[in-house]
């Protein structure tokens, strides 16, 4: 994984902007303090998003960034980190915003490593800091060839029938992986909870099926619901025939009530039978009567204006003027005149009190001839109204209803209660059955759980498969470190050894006796980290060679290290060496021409 430039703002030590170029091949041989560490695990954030220990904000400031630019196929690819004290981190791709599992997405197509990856051979200090299980497990992702089915089988020595039945549905006869094993033991554990569950379901169920039987066996209680059926149906009938004579009793009462009501209504009517012509002689009698009103009506109002009009007269004759011109004045007496007007005016008013009293009269006979019809007229309408009543009465009598005759009794049986109880017994002889067939359900299930069970425990990180597979390749994982390190220290040997995963030991020149990481001296757990994180660079392909704190070593342990690195070079696209400024540290590398960066 070829990195291009590093741009750091504001990280630990480095304050402000800086732009670095990685070396193929370079040391950082400063002072202590100076940043090389620092340096180190920016790299490694910018690539893994890991911080390591403490604050990665250089004091003072809001937030630091870390840019690490990949060049592929003539394209450089910017990936940036921001970490804030205060704010959720940010990330970019090429300058825009982008999630963290989008930038590790891309990274991982570019160089075509998974992140993960990255982050356990970018840290020299992966052999001191990982355990035995993880450092089995990545190994495991690079078994040096694949297994067949029958190789998983035979690791599994206690494998009942019904194990080997779902080893054989679920894994391939041959080209198996620690990734194909990984995904059966998720499918076990998967398969595991859902039979579980079903389990513990049926269990549940069974316990409310399982309960004592009933003595009557299920045909006697089926005969039984029979007979109840039979007489509730017999009872049925009888209650419908009781429901049509009880509604033809209450039909005739119903009718025999409306024709009593009718037949008092048709007494209480006393009118005959109107005369015609008594109505019409009434009309006509009338008409007259209303003439009569009009006629004096009109006489009294011609007199009224005939008295206005003396009046009138009257109040002319008073002035000095004559009434035909005011322009003419009148020397004639007017006595006689106007006491014959006046006399007029008495005669008219005379004859307006006759005629009013007249007019009286005519209005009376007109009142009694209304009175007289409207009588003849409500003679006639109860006539009318009796003769509907008589037809309603025939129409009565005549649909009348028949009634049936009366049905027997019906005798009273309380089937229901009984009729539950059978049901509930059908039920309890229905769920022992069912109780039978989960309980061979639930042996079946106990049975498939305890292979799933077996079989997830066999498939994880610490089961017998695993470990089976890592004794298998250990000796060729061991081979190819110690084959690295006969070229430059042939006294020197390492030992991998199963337990609990993967264990490394080495043993140190001028002994036979093979140690342990935390029992070595500094300078061989230099050297030690070198030799797993090469051959851990090597199974990955992730090609980048860190390593730190180198001035534990001693000289001649140093040298060596810086020719075995020198040598593979070339396998490598960075490898950086960084150690404190000792004379002898500075004397090595400059001597293997090793360019020296900051």
């Amino acid at each position: 994984m070829e990195i291009k430039e590093i741009r750091l703002t504001n990280f630990g030590c480095y304050k402000g902007a800086h732009v670095v170029t990685l070396p193929k091949f370079g040391a950082m041989i400063q002072k202590n303090g100076t940043g090389k560490t620092t340096f180190l695990n920016a790299i490694r954030y910018g690539l893994t998003g890991t911080e390591p220990d403490g604050d990665i904000v250089t004091k003072g400031c809001d937030e630091s960034e870390v840019t690490i630019v990949i060049p592929k196929d003539g394209t450089d690819y910017e990936f940036t980190r921001i970490k804030n004290r205060n704010k959720a981190s940010r990330f970019k791709i090429n300058g825009k915003p982008t999630t963290q599992k989008a930038l590790n997405g891309k990274l991982a197509e570019i160089v075509g490593i998974p992140v993960e990856r990255i982050k356990i051979v970018s840290s020299s200090d992966v052999v001191g800091n990982m355990g035995p299980d993880e450092f089995g497990s990545f190994l495991l992702q690079y078994i040096p060839e694949k297994l067949k089915i029958s190789d998983i089988i035979s690791l599994i020595p206690t494998a009942t029938p019904g194990m080997l039945s779902i080893i054989e549905e679920n894994l391939p006869e041959e080209d198996i992986d620690i990734d194909a094993v990984d995904t059966f033991n998720d499918l076990c554990r998967m398969t595991r909870k859902d039979l579980k569950a079903d389990l513990a379901a049926k269990k549940l169920i069974l316990k409310e099926k399982d309960v004592e039987a009933p003595k009557e066996t299920e045909t006697d209680l089926r005969a039984r619901l029979d007979e109840l059926a039979k007489a509730e149906a017999e009872k049925s009938i009888r209650a419908e025939k009781k429901r049509a004579y009880d509604i033809a009793v209450m039909a005739r009462d119903r009718y025999t009530k409306q024709m009593d009501d009718v037949k008092k209504e048709i007494d209480s009517i006393s009118a005959s039978r109107p005369d015609p012509a008594a109505l019409e002689n009434a009309k006509e009698e009338r008409n007259k009567a209303q003439r009569s009103v009009e006629n004096h009506r009109i006489s009294i109002n011609g007199a009224k204006s005939a008295i206005m009009q003396l009046t009138a007269t009257l109040a002319a004759l008073d002035k000095p003027v004559c009434p035909i011109s005011p322009l003419i004045v009148c020397h004639e007496d007017k006595a006689q005149a106007k006491a014959e007007i006046e006399e007029s005016i008495k005669a008219s008013e005379d004859g307006i009190k006759a005629l009013e009293e007249e007019l009286k009269k005519s209005e009376d006979a007109l009142l009694l001839t209304d009175n007289k019809i409207k009588s003849l007229q409500d003679e006639k309408l109860l006539y009318e109204k009796k003769i509907s009543l008589i037809k309603q009465l025939k129409t009565l009598e005549d649909a009348i209803p028949d009634i049936p005759d009366k049905p027997e009794d019906i005798k009273e049986i309380d089937a229901e209660t009984e009729k539950f109880q059978i049901n509930q017994k059908l039920k309890i002889l229905e769920n022992i059955k069912e109780a039978s067939l989960l309980k061979g359900q639930i042996e079946r299930l106990e049975t498939n759980v305890k292979d799933y069970d077996a079989l997830v425990k066999a498939t994880a990180e610490k089961g017998e498969v695993r470990e089976g597979v890592v004794k298998r390749f250990l000796g060729v994982f061991e081979e190819v470190v110690n084959d690295r390190s006969k070229e430059f220290r042939p006294d020197v040997r390492f030992s991998f050894s199963a337990e609990n995963g993967v264990v490394v030991r080495m043993s140190p020149e001028g002994t036979k006796e093979f140690f342990a990481y935390s029992e070595l001296s500094g300078g061989e757990r230099a050297y030690l980290t070198f030799m797993i994180m090469d051959m851990l660079n090597v199974l990955s392909g992730v090609n980048l060679l860190f390593l730190d704190e180198l001035s534990v070593m001693d000289k001649e342990a140093f040298a060596s290290l810086l020719d075995i690195a020198d040598k593979h070079k070339a396998e490598y696209d960075h490898i950086l060496i960084a150690s404190v400024d000792h004379d002898d540290i500075l004397s090595a590398v400059k001597a293997r021409g090793i360019p020296m960066f900051s």
